[in-house]
């Protein structure tokens, strides 16, 4: 639906369908999101993008016709989402004299069940829980999230989230329908690296059910979207939407070289560009070293 026709349908009375896209970060901001939002504020929807608070995040936001809302992760899992949340400054210690052996030797035996019962949670408890980082936002949007005619969930981490929504929306005798965007393969990516086979196999079960619940499916690429049909016995293989930026004119005289201007390097002098999240197990230090050989090289 073009502006124009949305402006004559607004005119006639007829009520303007609301899309959520439901995203498991706190979207500040998610690309790939927006430019959906965009594509279906262009085709007559009201569109709201819903993600997690974070620290240092706003609540609302908006982005033209888009409207950003982040709600506060609640209930018993809201202490779980501490993926999103600024660690706590230490505080030194006060100076003082140099606590006894027989001292240290009991504070650390004090901490040992402490740090039993924090390993159990940390591994076996969130296994079976996980996602569990985003279960508290899932039960804020439980009670907050405003009934839609379309979900778009980008990921397993807001599919769940998605189904509860469209579950709730024709327990009221609305009809709504959700789409699951496959933008990562949680359970064969390296955050998984830790949990036993046994436990991935019951958590890829549960991905697979939320998956197969979905109305449509769309993925990122056609490798991940082939790799998703064979592996949640999907009917059809996803429709792919890549990442692909928005169309953009270089003006004239040739593209900003702004990279080299900001850092003060001449045009002649190669960079590499990572563009993602750091963190360990991403491969980042063998790409840097395979970069600096390359540089070598070509130095030499």
């Amino acid at each position: 639906m073009s502006d124009a026709a949305a402006a004559r349908a607004e005119a006639a009375g007829v009520k303007r369908q609301r899309a959520v896209i439901l995203v498991g970060n706190p979207a500040n901001p998610y690309s790939r999101a927006i430019r959906i939002g965009r594509t279906l504020a262009a085709n007559g929807y009201d569109v709201e993008i819903a993600a997690p608070l974070a620290d240092g995040t706003a609540e609302r936001e908006e982005d033209g016709p888009l409207v950003i809302r982040r709600y506060r992760p609640s209930g018993m899992f809201a202490r779980l989402a501490a993926t999103y949340r600024a660690p706590a400054p230490r505080v030194a210690p006060a100076a003082g004299p140099r606590p006894s052996l027989a001292r240290r030797v009991v504070r650390r035996l004090r901490y040992i069940p402490t740090r039993v019962l924090r390993t159990v949670r940390n591994r076996s408890v969130t296994w079976f829980l996980w996602p569990h980082t985003v279960r508290g936002w899932w039960h804020t949007l439980e009670r907050e999230l405003e009934p839609a005619d379309l979900y778009h969930a980008c990921g397993v981490l807001a599919i769940p989230a998605a189904l509860a929504a469209r579950k709730r929306d024709r327990r009221a005798g609305r009809r709504s329908r959700v789409i699951h965007d496959v933008i990562d393969l949680q359970l064969e990516s390296n955050n998984v690296l830790g949990m036993p086979p046994a436990i991935r196999r019951l958590l890829t079960r549960r991905e697979r059910g939320w998956a197969r619940a979905a109305d449509a499916h769309i993925a990122v690429n056609e490798p991940f979207a082939e790799r998703a049909a064979q592996l949640w016995g999907l009917p059809r293989v996803p429709v792919v939407v890549p990442n692909y930026p928005e169309p953009w004119t270089p003006p004239p005289g040739g593209p900003p070289d702004r990279i080299r201007a900001l850092l003060g390097l001449p045009a002649t002098t190669p960079i590499c560009l990572f563009w993602g999240r750091l963190g360990p197990y991403v491969g980042l230090d063998e790409m840097a070293e395979a970069v600096l050989a390359r540089v070598d090289r070509l130095i030499s």
